[in-house]
């Protein structure tokens, strides 16, 4: 009888509020998965760790999808906006970590847009 392989996996984090199909080097299909908008904040409205996707991946696919796209922009950036764990706890924990880093699709705060005349405007209505 053929023993199991057991394969190594790993959760890969991503910081966006949409999924993201890649193809790796040989081919195959992966989806890394984001977070729906309405896990962005806590239930006080700051933000928290499940802004972040995660999806659990074998670890020579995560090494393959890191060569393969080691340009793109959710790796190069600082903090990257995707990065991968071996244990799941240890991925929920960096994701508490960098849960103030923006993904780019925020909701727009209307506070920090508004002219002086509008704010001044609006106070007075």
């Amino acid at each position: 009888m053929a023993k199991a392989k057991k394969t190594n996996n790993v959760t890969v984090v991503y910081n966006s509020p949409r999924s993201i199909k890649l193809i790796t080097s040989k081919g195959e299909k992966v989806i890394i998965n984001g977070s729906p908008v309405s896990n962005i904040l806590d239930q006080y409205g700051k933000p928290c760790y499940k802004r972040f996707g995660f999806t659990k991946i074998p670890a020579d696919v995560w090494e393959d999808i890191k060569k393969t796209y080691k340009n793109a922009s959710w790796f190069t950036s600082v903090p990257p906006k995707m990065f991968a764990q071996m244990e799941e706890d240890d991925a929920i924990a960096e994701a508490e970590e960098k849960k103030e880093e923006n993904h780019g699709f925020e909701q727009v705060n209307i506070e920090n847009t508004q002219t002086e005349q509008l704010k001044e405007q609006t106070e007075n209505v």
